[in-house]
């Protein structure tokens, strides 16, 4: 090549290998980053159809509020866009969309302290997208730290904006996305009471740590471990509201009526509590309601939401009824309800229910 070179005009040689050795060095400069964007688009992509597949139950997810995936084919797809990534990262380490790539597929293969170092670099090179930090908030979630305020802050993260999007989670029964952004609100602004009932449903039902700092604010329930436990209905907390009268979180003990021994059920609806139950095994739940008029008052026994146990009052002479059931309790936390069904005004006659007590046993089996 340098003969033929040789052979042109001194000004053209000239220039023709300075263009050589120009485009050399382009090569060896430009190359590590083409390599890396291959891999990293590689890997986006096939993480991309992981995500596109954990969202069908919760299309409005990010990554780090789904469930880690357990299919052995999504575990293959995940290792090899994180081989992918992690490729991008060596070939090119200050390309910034790699990380944010990164920490989404940790958090989807069960890793989120890898997730967390990897936002972390990610907010580093692009601090001012808000985006990183909400998903580094939800990864440090995920390994029981907090973000600081100023963090939110400096992403221009508002607390309103993150707790209405714990609202709307929980308003969907996304709760495990709806968990996580109520921990996250409650690092950032001071809850209210609503707020934290709805945190701790959520992390009930999508079974996330429990909120710790709850234990002063809503009581829970603590099932013995044999023998048996009985919960007055008075403490049971209306999930509903009624303008200028009933507030979310209510118990039922707030609005007695004449009685104010006995919890009376004034609207149709759910009225919950949570209970801890020390150890996993078969429990006796047995409920005192009375006959009220006008007959049958339909109501539902639920364990998460999911009702478990119908029954009905349809003497209507007032009498005390006790109703009972068997359930397989896991160890851990509850969300009992009573719902409350047929609410309505019969012949002029406004049907309500009256719940005495809620009673646990624990079932010895052989």
């Amino acid at each position: 090549m340098f003969q033929y070179i040789s052979r042109i005009k001194k000004p053209i040689a000239y220039g023709l290998l300075a263009f050589l050795i120009l485009a050399i060095l382009a090569i060896i400069i430009l190359r590590p980053r083409a390599l890396a964007l291959y891999h990293q688009v590689k890997g986006g992509m096939i993480l991309r159809s992981v995500i596109l597949t954990a969202q069908k139950t919760n299309p409005n997810a990010i990554a780090c509020d789904l469930e880690p995936v357990q299919e052995d084919s999504a575990h293959t797809q995940l290792k090899q866009a994180i081989a992918h990534l992690e490729a991008a990262r060596h070939y090119a380490p200050k390309l910034a969309q790699t990380y944010l790539l990164l920490g989404r597929a940790f958090c989807l293969y069960g890793e989120p302290e890898n997730a967390v170092s990897s936002y972390r670099t990610y907010v580093l090179l692009r601090p001012q997208n808000p985006l990183g930090h909400l998903e580094l908030g939800l990864a440090y979630a995920l390994i029981g730290e907090s973000m600081s305020a100023i963090d939110w802050q400096t992403a221009g993260i508002t607390p309103e904006q993150v707790l209405a999007q714990a609202e709307q989670a929980f308003k969907i029964a996304d709760y495990r996305t709806a968990a996580n952004r109520y921990r996250q609100s409650a690092e950032i602004k001071e809850l209210t009471f609503a707020d934290y009932l709805r945190w701790a449903i959520a992390a009930t039902i999508s079974k996330q740590e429990f909120p710790g700092s709850i234990d002063h604010i809503l009581p829970v329930f603590p099932i013995a471990g044999s023998g048996s436990t009985k919960i007055e209905a008075n403490y049971f907390r209306w999930l509903r509201e009624v303008p200028n009268i009933l507030v979310y979180g209510d118990r039922l003990i707030d609005h007695p009526g004449k009685d104010p021994t006995v919890a009376r059920m004034w609207w149709g609806g759910d009225a919950v509590i949570i209970i801890q139950v020390p150890a996993s095994g078969k429990h006796a739940i047995t409920i005192r309601a009375q006959n009220t008029l006008p007959p049958p008052v339909q109501m539902n026994l639920t364990i998460d939401y999911v009702p478990v146990f119908p029954f009905e009052m349809e003497r209507g002479d007032m009498s005390w009824q006790e109703f009972q059931t068997e359930v397989i309790l896991s160890a851990g936390f509850h969300v009992i309800g009573l719902r409350y069904i047929n609410n309505g005004v019969v012949n002029g006659i406004d049907r309500d229910a009256v719940i005495d007590w809620i009673e646990f046993e624990k079932i010895d089996e052989e």
